[in-house]
């Protein structure tokens, strides 16, 4: 092969993996995520699966946080701790993580890695979970 021809494979292979390094793998994704009181209000309900990054932004006049549970129960069937609020790692619940004491007016990401199924963004305070501040994410 001439010297030509050597560079032009060199070039081509180069930038075949500059593209590949710098590409989209099709598994990141970034949800907004507002709090109010007393409402999770989710960019999207639908996601596939992969690494997800929340972008938390507190509008409510007071704290709240952002926890992440997987499970096939109802709402209403979550488990609840004596407390009333959702037993984060109680029966039929996986917890996945959570954004703790968010201030009002403040703003937070939480990057998880999630498979399929279905999730529940919520804010786990006491009263909070009983006065519907909570979503459902589904993961496909």
């Amino acid at each position: 092969m001439n010297t030509r021809g050597t560079a032009a494979v060199i070039l081509a292979t180069v930038a075949a993996l500059s593209f590949a390094a710098c590409g989209d793998s099709g598994t990141g994704h970034n949800i907004g995520v507002t709090l109010t009181d007393f409402e999770v209000d989710a960019d999207t309900s639908t996601v596939e699966a992969g690494e997800i990054t929340f972008a938390i932004d507190n509008d409510a006049s007071q704290v709240h946080e952002f926890v992440v549970v997987r499970s096939d129960l109802a709402p209403s069937a979550l488990p609840l701790d004596e407390d009333g609020l959702v037993d984060e790692r109680g029966e039929g619940l996986e917890f996945v993580d959570e954004v703790e004491d968010l201030q009002a007016s403040e703003s937070a990401t939480l990057t998880v890695s999630l498979t399929r199924g279905t999730y529940f963004l919520l804010c786990n305070l006491p009263d909070h979970f009983a006065q519907a501040m909570h979503t459902t994410f589904t993961v496909t």
